[in-house]
């Protein structure tokens, strides 16, 4: 059994999304799966951000990405809060 966990933080709220993919065969799957999943919700905030905040897209990009431990993936952004994807 593999999930995949999306954690939006912003302020005070939190939004928590977890999804979890029973009968994954391979990481591969949950992998694709994953990155297909997070990444149009990533353009899409930061799609978001820069027009609420005018900030340049290399500004908005510099993007700190960090292992969670285990197989993980986190990406922070400074302006806009956290945004993490745990795999395994």
């Amino acid at each position: 059994m593999q999930a995949v966990v999306l954690i939006f933080g912003r302020g005070r709220s939190t939004e928590v999304l977890l999804l979890v993919l029973f009968g994954a065969e391979t990481l591969l799957f949950t992998l694709l799966f994953g990155f297909l999943l997070f990444l149009p919700l990533l353009l899409v905030s930061l799609l978001l951000l820069q027009r609420q905040r005018h900030h340049p897209p290399c500004e908005i990009l510099h993007a700190l990405l960090v292992r969670q431990g285990g197989l993980g993936l986190g990406v922070h952004l400074p302006h806009l809060g956290r945004q993490r994807i745990l795999l395994g």
